[in-house]
């Protein structure tokens, strides 16, 4: 079935979107960013591209986030323990410590580790070894204020 076969009147495709060849404009699939930034269609396509060049593999988390994850359990843990030093001061400081090297252990795994699914999975090994510290270290608290 040819074009004029379609439906009527055949207008220029180039008249429509300049840049783009009418076998690309029959097709049914989304253009991808590539093609699309290639075509000329301005800065939200280059945008999209620069977006996916900066994402992370398993589940293109970015850097930026696991770090305020991890930051930010690592912070309200450290203020949680700091609030109980009065009740089991060695466990206290230990879970203390604990978090802080964690944290440092995040920052580093960010700077120093190539983008990619090894990384996101560093992240997210570090933010749940945090959490389950900071969990183990409550409970032992706990123990230690019920005997």
């Amino acid at each position: 079935m040819n074009s004029d076969q379609r439906g009527g009147d055949r207008r220029d495709i180039q008249s429509i979107e300049p840049g783009v060849d009418e076998g690309a404009a029959r097709s049914t699939k989304a253009a991808s960013p590539e093609s699309l930034s290639d075509a000329g269609l301005g800065s939200r396509a280059s945008a999209r591209t620069t977006d996916a060049e900066h994402r992370d593999g398993a589940g293109g988390i970015r850097r930026a986030v696991w770090l305020a994850v991890g930051l930010a359990i690592a912070v309200i843990a450290i203020a949680v323990l700091a609030f109980l030093v009065p009740t089991a001061p060695a466990l206290a400081w230990i879970g203390i410590a604990l978090q802080v090297a964690l944290a440092a252990l995040l920052v580093v795994s960010a700077l120093a580790l190539p983008a990619g699914g090894y990384r996101a999975s560093r992240f997210a090994w570090i933010t749940g070894f945090q959490a389950a510290a900071v969990v183990v270290v409550l409970v032992l608290i706990l123990v230690v204020a019920l005997v």
